[in-house]
Protein backbone atom coordinates (compact mmCIF):
# COMPACT_ATOMS: atom_id res chain seq x y z
CA UNK A 1 0.00 0.00 0.00
CA UNK A 2 1.43 3.47 -0.29
CA UNK A 3 2.36 5.79 2.29
CA UNK A 4 -0.11 7.08 4.56
CA UNK A 5 0.37 10.42 5.52
CA UNK A 6 -0.81 12.14 9.07
CA UNK A 7 -1.27 15.53 8.44
CA UNK A 8 -1.32 18.63 11.37
CA UNK A 9 -3.05 21.70 9.47
CA UNK A 10 -4.56 19.95 6.96
CA UNK A 11 -7.28 23.22 6.61
CA UNK A 12 -4.84 25.69 6.74
CA UNK A 13 -3.48 28.01 3.73
CA UNK A 14 -1.03 25.12 2.77
CA UNK A 15 -1.81 22.09 4.51
CA UNK A 16 -5.39 22.34 2.18
CA UNK A 17 -2.81 21.65 -0.94
CA UNK A 18 -0.84 19.30 1.13
CA UNK A 19 -3.98 17.30 1.79
CA UNK A 20 -5.09 17.77 -2.03
CA UNK A 21 -1.83 16.95 -4.25
CA UNK A 22 -1.47 13.70 -1.17
CA UNK A 23 -4.57 11.93 -1.97
CA UNK A 24 -4.15 12.61 -5.31
CA UNK A 25 -1.12 10.62 -4.84
CA UNK A 26 -3.04 7.78 -3.83
CA UNK A 27 -1.74 8.21 0.09
CA UNK A 28 -4.26 7.69 2.59
CA UNK A 29 -4.42 11.29 4.45
CA UNK A 30 -5.23 11.33 8.19
CA UNK A 31 -5.88 14.72 8.62
CA UNK A 32 -5.75 16.28 12.53
CA UNK A 33 -7.52 19.71 12.44
CA UNK A 34 -9.94 21.34 14.99
CA UNK A 35 -12.75 21.72 12.64
CA UNK A 36 -13.70 18.47 10.41
CA UNK A 37 -16.44 20.59 8.20
CA UNK A 38 -14.58 22.92 7.22
CA UNK A 39 -11.60 20.94 5.87
CA UNK A 40 -13.89 19.13 4.25
CA UNK A 41 -14.97 22.52 2.44
CA UNK A 42 -11.91 23.96 1.84
CA UNK A 43 -10.85 20.43 0.41
CA UNK A 44 -13.47 21.08 -2.22
CA UNK A 45 -12.47 24.39 -2.90
CA UNK A 46 -9.25 23.36 -3.94
CA UNK A 47 -10.84 20.99 -6.12
CA UNK A 48 -10.83 17.11 -3.98
CA UNK A 49 -13.86 15.39 -4.78
CA UNK A 50 -16.01 13.90 -2.58
CA UNK A 51 -15.29 10.48 -4.02
CA UNK A 52 -11.72 10.59 -3.27
CA UNK A 53 -12.50 12.05 0.38
CA UNK A 54 -14.45 9.28 0.83
CA UNK A 55 -11.72 6.60 -0.16
CA UNK A 56 -9.00 8.28 1.26
CA UNK A 57 -9.45 10.83 3.79
CA UNK A 58 -9.56 10.00 7.72
CA UNK A 59 -10.52 13.02 9.39
CA UNK A 60 -9.25 13.04 13.58
CA UNK A 61 -10.66 16.32 15.36
CA UNK A 62 -8.46 17.78 17.69
CA UNK A 63 -6.53 20.83 19.10
CA UNK A 64 -2.29 21.17 18.50
CA UNK A 65 -2.41 22.49 22.15
CA UNK A 66 -4.05 19.17 23.16
CA UNK A 67 -1.16 17.22 23.58
CA UNK A 68 -2.80 13.80 24.43
CA UNK A 69 -4.11 14.37 21.29
CA UNK A 70 -1.87 14.74 19.82
CA UNK A 71 0.08 12.07 20.78
CA UNK A 72 -3.12 9.83 20.35
CA UNK A 73 -3.44 11.00 17.07
CA UNK A 74 0.23 9.87 16.54
CA UNK A 75 -0.10 6.63 18.01
CA UNK A 76 -3.08 5.30 17.33
CA UNK A 77 -3.37 6.03 13.29
CA UNK A 78 -1.79 2.86 12.42
CA UNK A 79 1.24 4.48 10.95
CA UNK A 80 4.66 2.81 10.35
CA UNK A 81 7.96 2.83 9.58
CA UNK A 82 8.37 -0.27 7.42
CA UNK A 83 5.56 0.91 5.38
CA UNK A 84 7.39 4.07 4.61
CA UNK A 85 4.68 6.42 6.46
CA UNK A 86 5.36 9.83 7.29
CA UNK A 87 3.97 12.90 9.53
CA UNK A 88 3.50 16.46 8.01
CA UNK A 89 3.46 19.24 10.69
CA UNK A 90 1.62 22.42 9.32
CA UNK A 91 -0.18 24.30 11.59
CA UNK A 92 0.86 27.28 13.31
CA UNK A 93 -0.44 30.45 14.96
CA UNK A 94 -2.68 33.06 13.19
CA UNK A 95 -2.17 36.32 12.46
CA UNK A 96 -2.08 38.77 15.53
CA UNK A 97 -0.56 41.61 17.17
CA UNK A 98 1.43 41.08 19.53
CA UNK A 99 4.25 43.11 20.72
CA UNK A 100 5.11 39.84 22.94
CA UNK A 101 5.86 36.44 21.53
CA UNK A 102 3.36 34.63 23.81
CA UNK A 103 2.75 30.88 25.55
CA UNK A 104 4.32 28.62 22.59
CA UNK A 105 2.08 25.94 21.05
CA UNK A 106 4.23 24.57 18.01
CA UNK A 107 7.32 23.38 19.96
CA UNK A 108 5.36 21.21 22.99
CA UNK A 109 3.28 19.50 20.12
CA UNK A 110 6.37 19.02 17.98
CA UNK A 111 7.95 17.39 21.12
CA UNK A 112 4.51 15.27 21.75
CA UNK A 113 4.58 13.91 18.57
CA UNK A 114 8.94 13.36 18.04
CA UNK A 115 8.14 11.16 22.00
CA UNK A 116 5.40 9.27 20.23
CA UNK A 117 7.26 8.77 16.72
CA UNK A 118 9.90 7.16 19.18
CA UNK A 119 7.20 4.96 20.90
CA UNK A 120 6.31 3.44 17.65
CA UNK A 121 9.38 3.03 15.51
CA UNK A 122 8.10 6.00 13.19
CA UNK A 123 10.96 8.20 11.55
CA UNK A 124 9.83 10.73 8.50
CA UNK A 125 8.53 13.76 9.67
CA UNK A 126 8.66 17.02 8.03
CA UNK A 127 8.09 20.50 10.03
CA UNK A 128 6.87 23.80 7.98
CA UNK A 129 8.30 26.78 9.77
CA UNK A 130 8.95 30.38 7.98
CA UNK A 131 11.94 32.07 6.01
CA UNK A 132 12.45 34.00 9.56
CA UNK A 133 13.04 30.92 11.48
CA UNK A 134 16.81 31.04 12.04
CA UNK A 135 18.86 27.98 11.76
CA UNK A 136 21.97 29.22 14.12
CA UNK A 137 24.40 26.01 13.71
CA UNK A 138 27.73 27.48 12.76
CA UNK A 139 25.82 31.34 12.14
CA UNK A 140 25.98 29.93 8.36
CA UNK A 141 22.35 31.06 7.67
CA UNK A 142 22.12 32.76 5.00
CA UNK A 143 20.51 36.51 6.41
CA UNK A 144 21.23 35.24 9.61
CA UNK A 145 21.06 38.65 11.40
CA UNK A 146 18.77 40.20 9.42
CA UNK A 147 16.19 37.13 9.69
CA UNK A 148 17.74 37.66 13.64
CA UNK A 149 16.15 41.39 13.34
CA UNK A 150 12.99 40.77 11.57
CA UNK A 151 11.96 37.71 14.60
CA UNK A 152 12.82 40.88 17.36
CA UNK A 153 11.78 44.03 15.74
CA UNK A 154 9.45 43.69 12.95
CA UNK A 155 7.56 40.89 13.50
CA UNK A 156 5.01 42.41 15.70
CA UNK A 157 4.43 45.75 13.13
CA UNK A 158 3.31 42.43 10.74
CA UNK A 159 1.37 41.12 13.33
CA UNK A 160 3.30 37.71 13.17
CA UNK A 161 5.21 38.11 16.63
CA UNK A 162 3.79 34.82 17.74
CA UNK A 163 4.01 32.70 15.12
CA UNK A 164 7.59 33.73 14.18
CA UNK A 165 8.61 33.09 17.48
CA UNK A 166 6.95 30.00 17.34
CA UNK A 167 8.96 28.75 14.70
CA UNK A 168 12.14 30.80 15.54
CA UNK A 169 12.21 28.47 19.39
CA UNK A 170 11.18 25.23 17.48
CA UNK A 171 14.35 24.99 14.88
CA UNK A 172 16.80 24.39 17.02
CA UNK A 173 15.05 22.22 19.09
CA UNK A 174 14.82 20.02 15.73
CA UNK A 175 18.81 19.73 14.91
CA UNK A 176 19.66 19.53 18.59
CA UNK A 177 17.00 17.27 20.14
CA UNK A 178 15.72 14.84 17.08
CA UNK A 179 18.56 13.64 14.76
CA UNK A 180 17.69 10.41 15.71
CA UNK A 181 14.57 11.14 12.96
CA UNK A 182 14.25 11.77 9.63
CA UNK A 183 13.77 15.40 10.00
CA UNK A 184 13.22 17.73 7.52
CA UNK A 185 12.34 21.18 8.08
CA UNK A 186 10.74 23.84 5.32
CA UNK A 187 11.35 27.64 5.63
CA UNK A 188 9.30 29.10 2.73
CA UNK A 189 9.17 33.32 2.70
CA UNK A 190 6.38 35.51 2.47
CA UNK A 191 2.92 33.02 1.21
CA UNK A 192 0.07 33.76 -0.80
CA UNK A 193 -3.50 32.74 -1.97
CA UNK A 194 -2.15 33.01 -6.03
CA UNK A 195 -1.76 30.74 -8.84
CA UNK A 196 0.61 28.48 -9.54
CA UNK A 197 3.72 30.21 -10.27
CA UNK A 198 5.68 27.12 -11.48
CA UNK A 199 6.52 26.80 -15.40
CA UNK A 200 8.14 24.65 -17.54
CA UNK A 201 11.26 26.11 -16.75
CA UNK A 202 10.81 26.86 -13.40
CA UNK A 203 9.37 24.95 -10.30
CA UNK A 204 9.60 25.39 -6.71
CA UNK A 205 12.58 24.08 -5.03
CA UNK A 206 15.17 24.60 -2.61
CA UNK A 207 17.22 28.16 -2.96
CA UNK A 208 20.29 29.84 -1.04
CA UNK A 209 17.42 32.40 -0.38
CA UNK A 210 13.87 32.73 -0.32
CA UNK A 211 11.13 33.49 -3.41
CA UNK A 212 10.10 36.89 -2.71
CA UNK A 213 6.29 35.66 -2.78
CA UNK A 214 5.41 31.92 -3.34
CA UNK A 215 1.73 30.79 -3.39
CA UNK A 216 -0.28 28.29 -1.37
CA UNK A 217 -0.63 25.78 -3.60
CA UNK A 218 2.84 25.38 -4.84
CA UNK A 219 4.37 24.71 -1.37
CA UNK A 220 1.44 22.11 -0.65
CA UNK A 221 2.74 20.28 -3.78
CA UNK A 222 6.38 20.65 -2.97
CA UNK A 223 5.36 19.45 0.69
CA UNK A 224 3.30 16.51 -0.23
CA UNK A 225 6.56 15.19 -2.08
CA UNK A 226 9.17 16.46 -0.32
CA UNK A 227 8.44 14.68 2.80
CA UNK A 228 9.32 11.14 0.76
CA UNK A 229 12.47 12.97 -0.42
CA UNK A 230 15.68 11.17 1.76
CA UNK A 231 18.27 13.68 0.45
CA UNK A 232 16.20 16.04 2.47
CA UNK A 233 16.70 14.83 5.33
CA UNK A 234 18.18 16.74 8.19
CA UNK A 235 18.14 19.74 6.55
CA UNK A 236 16.37 22.80 7.03
CA UNK A 237 15.79 24.51 3.12
CA UNK A 238 14.72 27.82 1.79
CA UNK A 239 12.72 27.83 -0.89
CA UNK A 240 12.36 29.46 -4.15
CA UNK A 241 11.39 28.77 -7.65
CA UNK A 242 14.34 27.34 -9.52
CA UNK A 243 15.00 25.85 -12.65
CA UNK A 244 13.87 22.67 -13.44
CA UNK A 245 16.47 19.71 -13.19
Amino acid sequence: APPKVLLFGGSGQTGRYVAKFALEADHDVIAFVRNPDKLRSVLGEVGVSPALMQDKLKVLEGDLTDLNAVRSAVRDSGLSHANGDVIIECAGKPKAFQILAGKPMLLPAVRAIAETMREIGLKRVLIQTGAMSVDTRLYRDPSYFFKTFMVTFMSPLMCIKGMVSDNHALVPYVYREMDDLEWIVSRPGLLAEKPSKKTDAKALGVARSEAFVTSFVDLGEWTAKAVFNADLVHTAPVLAYVKRK
